[in-house]
């Protein structure tokens, strides 16, 4: 089921991607360590898609996002990938994360957050990566 879950949410980032204007371009098999290729006015980005369901507790709200490499024991890196796209939550909340802000293995993220939201949730507040198509559109 896992693998279908996944799928899925890579068909949803292809889309997103495709609404605006990127070309798309998918990896064949697992064994790369990105999901997507999308290019737009000769800027090309490598894209991890990755989703959680995985709610922390009732209390905290938060969604817990793996960003480990295949090995599980390292965190996703420039080598590995230009982007992570996160889909948290059951309303399909997105976010556009640059791989050179993450450096730990997993990530909190608070997609029934107010948008605006500037707290910080006990680490780096990932809200600001809310769709933040700026990240690709530059």
């Amino acid at each position: 089921m896992s693998k279908q879950i996944g799928l899925k949410y890579q068909k949803l980032a292809e889309f997103l991607l495709l609404e605006r204007c990127f070309v798309v371009s998918e990896t064949l098999g697992d064994y790369s360590p990105y999901d997507l290729i999308a290019e737009k006015n000769g800027r090309m980005f490598r894209i991890q898609v990755r989703s959680t369901h995985r709610k922390l507790s009732k209390r905290n709200r938060g969604y817990k996002l793996l960003c480990s490499s295949w090995n599980k024991k390292d965190f996703l890196t420039k080598k590995d990938c230009d982007i992570i796209f996160a889909i948290a939550g059951d309303n399909n909340i997105y976010y556009i994360i640059p791989i050179e802000k993450i450096k730990q293995r997993t990530i909190i993220l608070h997609p029934n957050a107010p948008y605006n939201d500037n707290r910080n949730y006990g680490g780096l507040n990932w809200e600001k990566y809310r769709m933040a198509w700026r990240y690709l559109e530059l």
